[in-house]
Formats: structure tokens, sequence, C-alpha cells
């Protein structure tokens, strides 16, 4: 029921369009629940999203991250915006794609954020 609440005050605090169709909660208002799971959902709304990206591409998938702590939900943001500047990833924000797309999409970029250096996995930093 909290994280409910929680879900329901997002659009007050603002998303970030990252290029491609895809857009994130701000890095700066993570949804940190302790003792939980991290947790990252895709979502595809009914119609494209007033939400400004550099790319221009209208935002039609929208990630959630859920993390037991800010450090946790930085790494996992990293991650995800390592997937989302590679083009293997791109399938996975299509609404049409499907569950099994989804994950081979998400597969694949498992292995190559394991191949990629360190300061690239970790958005940079050395």
């Amino acid at each position: 029921a909290r994280l409910a609440s929680i879900l329901a005050a997002r659009p007050s605090l603002g998303f970030t369009g990252v290029g491609g169709g895809g857009a994130l909660p701000h890095v700066r208002n993570p949804i940190v629940r302790p003792a939980s799971p991290p947790l990252v959902g895709l979502f595809f709304p009914s119609s494209e999203l007033p939400i400004w990206s550099a790319d221009g591409v209208p935002v039609r998938a929208v990630f959630l991250l859920v993390s037991p702590g800010v450090r946790t939900h930085l790494r996992m943001f990293s991650r995800l915006l390592f997937a989302l500047s590679r083009p293997e990833f791109r399938p996975a924000l299509d609404p049409r794609a499907g569950s099994d797309a989804i994950g081979e999409s998400c597969a694949l970029i498992d292995r190559e954020i394991e191949k990629a250096p360190a300061e690239e996995r970790e958005g940079g930093r050395g």
C-alpha cells in the first residue's frame, strides 16, 4: 500500500526522457524501500507521453526503479542508462515486442555489461 502511494506521487516528481522513446524517474527522486529487493519495472502507457527527450523521440516506455537504498538506485540507474545507449536494447522499448523479446534484449545487455570496462558499466566513474 505504501508503494502504491509513492507511485501515485511520481508524476509530480518528474521523469527524464533518456532517448529512444524511454523515460526514467528523475535520478534525484529515488524510490527507496529499505529491506526490499531491487526492482525494475517497464511500463507502456496507452499513448505517448509529453516528456522532453534530447533525441526528440516521443516517450512510449517508462521505467520505474525501486531499490533498498540510494547507492543501489544509482547503480541501477547507471546500468539502465548503459542498456539504453545500446542499439540491441531498443527492441525492448517497443510496446509490441512482447515479454520474450524484452527478456532477450535484457539478457543481451546483461552479457554486454559483464564484458564492458568498469568505468563504462558504472556510468563513467573511474
